[in-house]
């Protein structure tokens, strides 16, 4: 099991992100294969993977853009659909400076109140509305789900890992080694940038 904290922080979707909780000392059982287990209710994780979070410079370009009433999620989203209708992007494009471009201006167009300097300055932020969204808009849900998901840390990782077990039980020691790993190296990290 891997488990999906951070800080007090804002995650790449613009959902808070909870602090997580002192776990108070549990009784450990044996499993059959094993494996110690702790009652208490829950899964304890092998591996803990902070969530993407945004940056300073994300969480500005997303507090200003809001309070002027001009969301960028859905700012992207009216223009991912526009955009759609006029072009043909296959799944799992690459967002372009164009496309980047096209958002800026949509956002002046609401008087989101975002200077081009921060604009820029969020542009993993941005690039990931504009691949979630467009995906969506032009190939439906399950690819909206798909983009979303491999730019999420818990899932790359999880991937990762499944893809280098060849059974359930190396699953296991693979997740408990690199839990080992990120300890040694200063407790669980945050993922990966995009």
């Amino acid at each position: 099991a891997m488990r999906n904290l951070a800080s007090s922080a804002v995650a790449i979707s613009g959902e808070p992100v909870s602090t997580p909780v002192e776990e108070e000392e549990r009784v450990e059982f044996q499993t059959d294969g094993g494996r110690t287990v702790y009652g208490g209710g829950g899964i304890t994780p092998d591996l803990t993977i902070y969530q993407d979070t945004l940056t300073t410079e994300e969480q500005e370009f997303r507090r200003t853009a809001s309070r002027a009433g001009a969301t960028p999620r859905n700012i992207v989203f009216r223009w991912a659909v526009e955009w759609s209708q006029n072009n043909d992007p296959a799944e799992g494009f690459s967002v372009t400076p164009e496309m980047r471009n096209a958002v800026y201006q949509k956002l002046v167009e609401a008087e989101a109140g975002v200077d081009r300097e921060l604009f820029d300055a969020s542009h993993n932020y941005v690039d990931w509305l504009i691949a979630t969204e467009l995906s969506g808009a032009e190939h439906g849900n399950v690819a909206l789900l798909r983009s979303r998901a491999v730019r999420d840390a818990q899932v790359e990782v999880a991937l990762e890992l499944l893809q280098r077990a060849d059974s359930p039980e190396n699953l296991i020691a693979l997740a408990t080694e690199e839990a080992e790993l990120r300890n040694a190296a200063g407790g669980a990290t945050e993922g990966a940038e995009h």
